[in-house]
This record gives structure tokens, sequence and C-alpha cells, in this order.
């Protein structure tokens, strides 16, 4: 399989450089001196940029070429919110950032593919903490009528993440979903990125029969709303 020689080919000397990184740094090898410390830093830095870069590349290629499987089952969505509220919540703390989670129904359950619906929600809390210096992340759960791609009535979930960040200029909304596309008027020493992770969360919405809306204000903060079917087509119904 190309996808995954590609991969194992492109990680495996990166993760050696990454761990052997890690050894030096932490005295496997001896002591280094503050300026040598401070000389592995960037090195550390550009070494999981480019890891992450060819992780986002490479999910992009598969999700384009419809090689990612499904695993549809049922499961709650206090499990992932959960997961995510823990790990987000000391960054968003490190920034001073009120970080809330509001769901309209604790005991509400989905039947779709738990891992992508998760990646789905941490990827858009990761960027509205990323892009927000001060103020609020905000993520909203409820459920919701939705037009299915047969144009009839069904229930969604809505999945509504609302910061109080730099925001997005009008002129760069129609192309943010675009692989690659950087936004103009962003500081990338300061967030720094590869723009694809928007595309990705698009191709994986679609891949879910979903799909993502976007508000936004230059300065003010953004607003991205995803929805997916409570159950998705190829799974069965939901148990009562």
């Amino acid at each position: 399989d190309f996808f995954n020689t590609m991969a194992h080919e492109l990680r495996t000397p990166l993760n050696v450089l990454v761990a052997t990184q890690q050894l030096f740094t932490e005295g496997f090898y001896g002591e280094l001196s503050e300026k040598q410390l401070k000389g592995f830093e960037p090195m550390q830095r550009n070494a999981m940029n480019l890891l992450n870069l060819i992780s986002s590349i490479l999910d992009l290629a598969r999700l384009e070429a419809k090689r990612v499987p499904l695993q549809i089952e049922n499961f709650s969505l206090k499990e992932i919110t959960d997961e995510l509220e823990s790990s987000l919540l000391p960054l968003a703390k490190e920034k001073g950032l009120e970080l809330r989670f509001k769901v309209e129904d604790a005991t509400l359950k989905l039947k779709s593919d738990k891992s992508k619906v998760k990646t789905i929600l941490q990827n858009l809390l990761s960027n509205a903490v990323k892009y927000t210096d001060k103020g609020e992340v905000e993520l909203r759960i409820s459920v919701v009528r939705d037009h299915g791609d047969n144009r009839s009535n069904r229930e969604a979930i809505s999945l509504a993440v609302k910061d109080t960040g730099i925001g997005i200029k009008e002129t760069d909304l129609p192309h943010i979903f675009e692989a690659f596309y950087m936004a103009e008027g962003v500081n990338r020493r300061k967030y720094p990125g590869s723009g694809l992770g928007l595309s990705i969360i698009k191709r994986l919405l679609e891949l879910l029969h979903g799909d993502i809306q976007v508000q936004s204000e230059w300065g003010k903060g953004s607003t991205f709303t995803a929805t997916l079917p409570l159950v998705h087509p190829n799974g069965p119904s939901l148990p009562n």
C-alpha cells in the first residue's frame, strides 16, 4: 500500500531524530550547557512541525483518495468531550482563557465513527485556543433538524466552536477550507501552521455525511459549526 509505505519511510527517520534530540536534552549523552540546550530548541520544534506536516499531508491524501475506512459504532458524546476538556484545559489556563463546554443533553449518543468525530472536535477546539489570546473558547452541542443529501428532514447534531480570537477576514472566508491556504494578515511566527487542518476537517465531515459553516469577523473572533447526522447512513438505528 503506497500510503502506508510512504508514512513509514517518512516518519521513521524523523521519529529517530526527535527521540535522539530528546535524549540529548535529557542528559543521556552527558550534561549540556544552557547555551547548548537553547540550540536544541529550534531543532526539536522544527522536527516536530515537519513530523506533524507529514502526518497531515498523508491524512489528506488518504481522504482525497477515499482510502479511509469507517468504523461506525454507537457512542456517547460525553466520552469525547470529557477527554478533550481534560487535554485542552491546561493550555487554555496557560493563556488565561476561559474554556466552556455546553452540552444540551449529557446522555446524547451518536451512531458514527467515534475517532473521526473526536478528531474533528479536537482540531476545531485546538485551532480556537491557538488563535485566541484573550477571552474565551466555547463548545456548544445541541440536537437540530438538518436536511440530508436527499433533502429529507433528519435529526442531526450541531457542534459549534466559538472563540474571541483574531478572526478571519471576509476575503479569506471563501478559501479557508482549501488545502495549504494561508489567510492574510496572520503572524506566521506567532501562529504557525500548515494550512491543512480545516481542509482535513471538511473532508472528514463529508465522509461522515456532515457539513461545516463559519461566521467570523476580523479582530473579534469566529464560530465554526459542524453538523453531523445522529445516525450515519451506513449504520443501524440507535437503540431506544
